[in-house]
């Protein structure tokens, strides 16, 4: 029963690191998408629904 205990615990352990690691990295691509739209006013559109779709995906 203990190994399958710490086995659950270490998984638990690197989903709750690599989390916030996994939001900066979305952070990172929504102001470079940012950056982007004021150069590029067609690419409107297309960063609003990443955007979306990144806020979907880090729930």
């Amino acid at each position: 029963m203990e190994p399958r205990r710490a086995g659950r615990a270490v998984l638990q352990n690197t989903y709750f690191f690599t989390t916030p690691s996994v939001i900066e990295s979305m952070n990172m691509g929504l102001r470079k998408l940012s950056r982007m739209r004021d150069r590029f006013r067609t690419m409107n559109q297309f960063s609003i629904i990443f955007g979306d779709r990144l806020k979907l995906n880090s729930f």
